[in-house]
């Protein structure tokens, strides 16, 4: 309660002096409510580092009058240890926490007679100023060739500070600069697939934590798609319906480019005695524009097949016969 007090003083003889002014005390055993805490909310993660605390102001139940605020800020649930603490008479204070950490932060309010507020609920912050990992690209990996349009890219990363990771961005691009973004995808898992059309491209992973940092994978790897089949050779030798008497034969056709970007791998010669090729007698594959073969006596035909990188192939259209009799 409030109380006020004075004094007279009284000799021996009886005299009587007048009353001293006034004075009031104030007893005070009653602590207030506990702040609630506005900002930042629960479960904030930031990289910014200058950390504006807000908080509400409240009414001392007692009669002594609320005197200050006191925050505590700690690593640790129990507040064991206090990692940092003030008093202030406003409702909110900014602070600078410069180490990347999950903090936890609470408000008592302190009244004139020194009660303490009880503690309240206590909010969890999450500083983190530090990028995650580099992406390491998985797959497909540096310089894929293929004729699959739909593609599954894998990658991984890991976040170094406390943040952890929120997602990861796919880019693909048409340039080694990436000068041109073709396509972009997010996602929350370490692959994703993208249907692209035939073209040279080029891809890499940017990985963003929860905080708002990211870290651009340092390789950006090649990917050719091409489904288109290459060229068709022409044969050369031995000529259509030619006869001989030699076993060791040596076939000669033309060289072509391929119609898609993935180059020519190499030429298949493809040998039958039935002019449907439902039964292929012998298979030569050659890097260049001919192949031997060495035949036992009969009547054969003789084809080529080109393959690019990518494994589309073309037939030649032309199937050439060829007798040999010894």
């Amino acid at each position: 309660g409030t109380y006020y007090w004075k004094l007279n003083a009284q000799d021996y003889a009886g005299n009587i002096s007048g009353y001293s002014s006034s004075f009031m005390v104030i007893i005070d055993t009653t602590p207030s409510l506990a702040p609630s805490l506005i900002s930042p909310i629960s479960g904030t993660t930031t990289n910014y580092t200058n950390i504006n605390f807000v908080w509400s102001a409240v009414e001392d139940i007692g009669p002594a009058g609320i005197s200050h605020y006191k925050i505590e800020i700690s690593t640790k649930a129990t507040f064991v240890p206090v990692w940092y603490s003030t008093i202030t008479t406003n409702t909110e204070m900014s602070y600078n926490i410069e180490a990347s950490a999950t903090y936890y932060w609470r408000i008592f309010a302190v009244d004139k007679a020194s009660n303490y507020s009880s503690e309240g609920t206590s909010f969890v912050l999450i500083v983190d100023t530090i990028a995650p990992s580099v992406p390491i690209l998985i797959s497909p990996i540096q310089n894929f060739v293929t004729n699959y349009m739909m593609i599954t890219f894998n990658y991984s990363a890991i976040d170094i500070g406390p943040a952890g990771i929120k997602n990861y961005e796919l880019q693909i691009s048409t340039t080694i600069n990436f000068s041109v973004i073709s396509d972009s995808k997010v996602s929350y898992d370490t692959k994703v697939s993208s249907t692209m059309g035939e073209g040279i491209y080029w891809w890499r992973i940017k990985a963003q934590d929860n905080a708002g940092n990211s870290q651009f994978s340092t390789l950006n790897y090649q990917l050719i798609i091409d489904t288109t089949p290459p060229q068709n050779v022409s044969l050369i030798s031995p000529t259509d319906d030619i006869r001989t008497n030699v076993n060791n034969i040596t076939f000669q056709w033309n060289t072509v480019s391929d119609n898609g970007p993935a180059g020519i791998k190499n030429y298949e010669l493809q040998l039958s005695t039935d002019v449907y090729f439902d039964v292929i007698a012998d298979v030569k594959v050659s890097s260049g524009t001919e192949a031997s073969a060495i035949l036992g006596e009969g009547m054969y035909y003789w084809r080529v097949k080109t393959i690019d990188n990518a494994g589309n192939s073309q037939l030649s259209t032309m199937n050439y016969q060829l007798i040999i009799d010894t």
